[in-house]
């Protein structure tokens, strides 16, 4: 900082007279391209951001929007039998596990939970499934950190789990549709963030 202050010092103190005459045309013209680059490069840059925003309101809205759907559906039923319940309780608790570790595995998709420069290289497969691990039974934790994109592969139990409500008549079919047509969305999701980040 010192160095600095003193070159610049050094430079100022110069005499005019000394200092070549140039014209400062090329300067402005050069300034006023480079300003013109940043604007574009920082307006770019706004419309990354507000679609990243956009696209992780909308996995939260998903996310949420499913969750509900499914306690609904599966946990507050009362015309189930017992037998019924009990397996529709364990699906709506296993749906509401996988959007837990959705949220989190997608964060750490688009974050690089890596250990690259600054942390923000992809995951490999089977690295980093402490959140699975402690959400999911073992072997599915570490089958689904074995994949390359953990968030949909999860997507992809989730709906092997509802597509089995729905066989065993747990689960309506239109309550099914709206639940499938959220996870695809989710899915939507997923690829807009990746073509982003």
């Amino acid at each position: 900082c010192l160095t600095c202050a003193l070159w610049s010092y050094a430079v100022a103190s110069i005499p005019a007279t000394v200092l070549p005459r140039v014209s400062p045309l090329p300067l402005t013209l050069m300034g006023s391209a480079i300003g013109l680059l940043l604007v574009f490069r920082v307006n770019n840059l706004y419309s990354r951001v507000t679609e990243a925003r956009t696209l992780w309101g909308r996995a939260v809205y998903l996310c949420r929007q499913a969750a509900q759907t499914t306690a609904t559906s599966l946990l507050f039923d009362f015309s189930m039998t017992k037998a019924k319940a009990s397996n529709a309780h364990l699906a709506a608790e296993k749906v509401g596990l996988y959007l837990a570790a959705f949220a989190w595995e997608l964060n750490s998709r688009l974050t690089g939970m890596g250990d690259g420069f600054a942390k923000t290289r992809d995951l490999k497969p089977g690295e980093k499934d402490d959140v699975l691990s402690v959400l999911l039974p073992p072997e599915e934790a570490i089958w689904i950190a074995q994949s390359r994109s953990r968030p949909l592969r999860i997507l992809g139990s989730i709906r092997r789990v509802l597509n089995g409500q729905l066989k065993d008549g747990n689960l309506h079919q239109v309550v099914f549709r709206k639940l499938d047509e959220d996870i695809k969305e989710l899915d939507l999701v997923v690829g807009g963030c990746e073509r982003l980040f």
